[in-house]
């Protein structure tokens, strides 16, 4: 029977089952400790899921292992210690995600991002809280406003979706650790090359044929920073050929991607003689469920934004630069 020590050496050397193997032995008793602490079965539950993402990230660190299991409750108490400190903090209630813990489950969803395994557990996820989790923690648009500008929902919406899909993804990364996962460096590069040749298309032939090809009819697109909505790609690729032919050139600076959503950013290049014609620079979120692309949403900023509030200036935006 493999022991503690065997599945911390076989975890750190990359073997997420060992992992999950390990976390699910120490679940119960983790579950029982938090719940002493804590008193609420909720919140024993929300402590010891973000345990597991703080274990998750911190393995590496882990010297000795054969002390695993004094570890896992140090991190499971520092994690009841945090939601009392915020109860106090705010009588009446314990916070469903105190401020004090962002720090580690955001750090730890950082730092294992570009695990494949990870990846294949976002796929469990529901499109709108991929897709917000992914803007998050995977692109420079992090604050909670600027991705509610991007999705064109309400701030508070930002909040509980990043709440579910942790929940979701502490115990999904569970279940998940034994399953096949997918080559997701494989998948950006796909991703990559297709957008690019996308580009290439309409800077040397002035056609975008790809792009209107990977999306289905009546492909739902939407600016709701700018107040935009149409139904189809012909209007806005169109805009993106008559961006080109004035000389704007626009440069892909990340892509992060998934199964069923894409996230493509770039920046504008302007000509000399038109400084301002587009802003500078330009987000896309695409969902592409079953393969095709279903819904596009679009996001714009120039140069002296206020990133806090993610709102583009609008006197600055041309609807042929919605590239």
């Amino acid at each position: 029977m493999i022991d503690d020590v065997e599945r911390v050496h076989a975890a750190q050397a990359g073997d997420v089952s060992a992992m999950g193997a390990l976390l699910e032995d120490y679940r119960a008793r983790l579950y029982a400790a938090a719940l002493t602490m804590l008193g609420d079965r909720a919140q024993a539950q929300d402590a010891v899921q973000d345990a597991f993402l703080v274990a998750l990230r911190r393995l590496g660190d882990l010297r000795e292992p054969e002390a695993v299991g004094g570890w896992l409750h140090t991190i499971v108490r520092n994690e009841c210690r945090m939601r009392l400190r915020a109860y106090r903090e705010l009588p009446g209630e314990i916070p469903v995600l105190a401020e004090t813990q962002r720090c580690d489950v955001d750090e730890a969803l950082e730092r294992v991002a570009l695990r494949d395994w990870l990846w294949t557990t976002l796929e469990a996820l529901p499109l709108d809280l991929r897709a917000t989790v992914m803007l998050r923690y995977f692109t420079h648009h992090t604050a909670y406003t600027e991705i509610a500008a991007i999705l064109g929902i309400p701030v508070g919406t930002v909040r509980s979706r990043l709440h579910e899909a942790k929940r979701r993804l502490a115990d999904a990364l569970l279940a998940s650790v034994t399953a096949a996962h997918c080559d997701h460096g494989a998948l950006v590069a796909q991703r990559v090359h297709w957008w690019r040749a996308v580009v290439d298309e309409v800077e040397q032939e002035g056609t975008v044929a790809l792009y209107i090809e990977d999306a289905v009819p009546n492909t739902l697109v939407e600016a709701p920073a700018m107040g935009y909505r149409a139904q189809g790609v012909e209007d806005h690729a169109r805009g993106m050929v008559e961006t080109v032919t004035a000389g704007v050139r626009v440069h892909l600076t990340d892509l992060v991607t998934s199964a069923g959503v894409t996230i493509v950013e770039g920046d504008y290049e302007n000509p000399p003689d038109d400084p301002h014609h587009c802003p500078a620079t330009h987000t896309e979120v695409r969902f592409h469920p079953h393969g095709r692309t279903t819904r596009i949403i679009l996001y714009y900023a120039s140069a002296g934004d206020n990133e806090s509030t993610g709102v583009p200036a609008h006197s600055r935006l041309r609807p042929e630069c919605e590239t």
